[in-house]
């Protein structure tokens, strides 16, 4: 079964996941072969990773107060209330953790690929130390089916579609003109836009657009309903 990437995405997310790599390593440590030095890096990585986030968090609300105290002098109206006192300054604390000697993750994802190549790893270890994604949940697009609509502004036809967890779309175009229909583009934003190509006096000529989904390169689910507009050469 496909799973997905094990680390989170955001610095928070990754701060958590290292809060239980940490501690879970240490219990597995013996038989994973994981020594002291490495044990410390890790330990200490998760505490500086935390203190990093708490500082930013500090920095973030102390620049608010200060833009505060800064506006209110800047552009405030006669009669205002302020503050007299500055606001404070961040603290780093008494004792920070210490800076690691080298980059955090690429070290514990290397630390990572190492866990897993051990001949006494499982797969219950790697779920409690969270190295084994999620069930990847494989989309159903047999049944997708695009819907669009058209219409006409400066000479271009305008089709809007909805592109839902589909990658792109394909779009087909028969012009009236005894081909059927051929393949005009793909898109992957709305709208698409297609330029009317005729000559000046020429008739009208009814446009009938189709499309099909697509994931990744593969076309998935069903061609839409044909939808037709009428075009006209511009003046």
């Amino acid at each position: 079964m496909a799973t997905q990437y094990f680390l989170e995405r955001t610095d928070a997310g990754r701060a958590e996941w290292l809060n239980n790599f940490a501690p879970k390593l240490a219990e597995h440590a013996t038989a994973l072969g994981i020594d002291a030095p490495t044990l410390s890096f890790v330990t200490n990585a998760a505490a500086f990773v935390n203190f990093l986030l708490a500082i930013e968090l500090q920095l973030k609300t102390n620049l608010n107060e200060w833009t505060a105290f800064k506006r209110v002098h800047l552009r405030g109206k006669q009669g205002d209330t302020f503050s007299t006192t500055l606001p404070t300054l961040v603290s780093l604390g008494a004792t920070p953790p210490a800076a690691p000697t080298e980059l955090i993750m690429p070290r514990i994802l290397k630390l990572v690929n190492t866990i897993k190549n051990h001949p006494n790893y499982t797969e219950s270890i790697g779920r409690d130390l969270r190295i084994i994604g999620a069930a990847e949940n494989i989309p159903d697009t047999a049944s997708w089916q695009p819907k669009f609509k058209l219409s006409i502004n400066a000479g271009k036809v305008i089709i809007k579609w909805v592109k839902g967890k589909a990658s792109s779309i394909d779009f087909y175009v028969d012009r009236g003109r005894g081909e059927g229909f051929q393949y005009l583009g793909y898109d992957t934003r709305s709208p698409y836009e297609d330029a009317i190509t005729l000559p000046a006096g020429a008739a009208p000529q009814n446009w009938t657009y189709r499309a099909i989904y697509r994931l990744g390169d593969t076309q998935v689910g069903q061609f839409s309903l044909p939808v037709s507009i009428l075009v006209s050469p511009m003046l």
